[in-house]
C-alpha cells in the first residue's frame, strides 16, 4: 500500500482516502462502460494527476484572472436535482489578452476545484458548465 506508493509504486485499494464517495467511484465506472479494471486504472491516473497539479498558489495573476469574470459562478439551479451553473467567458477574442496562458489554466483549474468543492458541500453532483463570448 502505503509503501509501495512512496517508492513510486502503484498504490492498493488500502490506499483510497476516505474522502472518495461512492458518486466519485461510480463516475470512472461509467465513464469506462462499467469494465472495474479500466476505471480503477482512470481513478489513479486521475490522482496522480491531482497530487501532481494541487496546490495551485494564488498569484497576483491568477488572483487578477479570477476577477475578471472570465470564470463566473451562476449559483445554484431550481430544478431537481439542483445543478451548479458557472460560466466560462471567451471575451469575445480577448480572452488571452495581457495575460500568461498557464496563469490562466491555473486560474480555471482553481475556479474548478472551488465550483466541485461547492457541489460537494451541497450535496449536488452535477455541474452546467455555459460556455459565452466566442466567435
Amino acid at each position: 500500500g502505503d509503501a509501495a506508493a512512496a517508492e513510486g509504486g502503484s498504490p492498493d485499494s488500502t490506499a483510497i482516502a476516505p474522502a472518495v464517495r461512492d458518486e466519485d467511484l461510480e463516475a470512472f465506472l461509467v465513464a469506462r462502460g462499467g469494465d472495474p479494471e479500466t476505471a480503477a486504472e482512470m481513478w489513479r491516473q486521475t490522482q496522480a494527476w491531482r497530487r501532481a497539479t494541487f496546490p495551485i498558489a494564488r498569484t497576483e495573476a491568477i488572483e487578477r484572472i479570477l476577477n475578471s469574470g472570465r470564470f463566473r459562478d451562476m449559483g445554484f439551479s431550481s430544478s431537481k436535482p439542483a445543478r451548479l451553473v458557472v460560466i466560462f467567458d471567451a471575451k469575445w477574442g480577448s480572452f488571452l489578452d495581457g495575460e500568461d496562458e498557464q496563469d490562466l489554466i491555473s486560474a480555471f483549474l482553481i475556479h474548478f476545484e472551488e465550483q466541485l468543492a461547492r457541489t460537494d458541500a451541497q450535496g449536488v453532483y452535477s455541474i452546467i458548465h455555459v460556455a459565452t463570448g466566442g466567435p
